[in-house]
């Protein structure tokens, strides 16, 4: 339940007889603190937090999860101790200077999902980022991604019809979220070789599963040709790299 009072003041206030955690907690949140009193707890009933950060004089506001890139990058002397000991390049431990991206609010309007624009100079060599806008991943979090090249015909052309070699597989060097049906993926490799790439989603599951077919004598010598010919194999899904990067149909 949620409250707004006269004079400006939320609250939200949940109760709940169901919930298998036992809860008896108070926050209250003013403008310089926040108070927390957790009834519950064995030791420390009562804790205060401070809200916000001191910005020196002469520091530029930056936001909580990135580094300010209006100020030029400290020396290789930097204090650990960021703006505490001068350093207004960076929030909370100095400017990092290996950054991978620049402020979301200066990309372009119409640049895409992992545009160059969207990069550092020091971070100027471009990844293949694969963007997925499906409730898969949440549904299946378990599903792996990953590359597999395409093999090549006699001519040297991309040959599509036939199985590739799962053993040169590459995963996503990095992964994540932007919600709950936008999953991404981005590989060490330049966004113009993921067009010589399949792009794999592969089923996981727990144990082995088996087919429910008969194996007869003559063809299983042991258990291991048994195994071979009754364990199902993994469930992929394959998508061309060339259709999934938008230049070429089927």
């Amino acid at each position: 339940m949620n409250l707004r009072f006269a004079s400006g003041v939320m609250a939200a206030i949940q109760i709940s007889w169901l919930d298998p955690r036992k809860e008896r907690r108070l926050t209250i949140v003013g403008s310089k603190k926040m108070v927390e009193l957790d009834d519950v707890h064995a030791s420390e009933k009562l804790r205060i937090y401070d809200k916000g950060v001191n910005m020196p004089e002469g520091g530029t506001a930056s936001e909580m999860i990135r580094l300010n890139i209006s100020i030029p990058p400290c020396s290789d002397a930097c204090s650990t101790l960021g703006v505490i000991d001068g350093d207004l390049a960076g929030f909370p431990n100095g400017r990092r200077l290996d950054d991978d991206i620049v402020d979301i609010g200066t990309w372009p309007a119409s640049s895409r999902f992992g545009a160059p624009s969207h990069q550092t100079a020091s971070a100027s060599s471009a990844d293949l980022v694969v963007l997925f806008n499906t409730p898969l991943f949440r549904e299946y979090p378990g599903t792996l991604v990953y590359l597999v090249p395409a093999l090549r015909d006699a001519a040297g052309a991309l040959d599509w019809r036939n199985r590739p070699d799962f053993a040169a597989r590459q995963f996503p060097s990095f992964q994540g979220r932007i919600s709950p049906d936008q999953t991404f993926f981005g590989f060490d490799l330049d966004p113009a070789l993921g067009a010589e790439r399949w792009v794999v989603l592969e089923e996981t599951v727990k144990g082995r599963r088996f087919f429910n077919v008969r194996t007869t004598a003559s063809n299983a010598r042991n258990g291991a040709d048994i195994a071979r010919d009754t364990v199902s194999a993994p469930r992929r899904v394959l998508i061309r790299g060339d259709i999934l990067l938008g230049g070429v149909r089927p």
